[in-house]
């Protein structure tokens, strides 16, 4: 069983680490993005995004899961494009 990840994701572990080491965690960076953009659902869908954070982190640390909430993510990602799409139209 293979533990490290395939070679032709390496990449993408790479600048993942990289943006981990950043002195503003993700979740925070979230949050600031969700408090501007959707002030009255901010810190529910701060919470939606630590849960799915957890489930990033685990396969990043090598952990199995038996979902991948894709899903869960796309609603969430579509979400922040339309609101920020719909801040710049004005």
């Amino acid at each position: 069983m293979q533990t490290g990840a395939p070679d032709a994701a390496r990449p993408i572990f790479r600048r993942i680490n990289e943006v981990m080491s950043d002195k503003y965690r993700l979740t925070d960076k979230f949050l600031l993005i969700a408090s501007l953009l959707n002030t009255g659902a901010a810190e529910a869908d701060a919470r939606e995004f630590g849960t799915l954070k957890k489930v990033r982190d685990n396969l990043l640390h090598g952990q199995p899961t038996a979902h991948l909430p894709t899903e869960a993510v796309h609603h969430l990602l579509f979400k922040y494009i339309s609101l920020h799409l719909d801040r710049i139209k004005g």
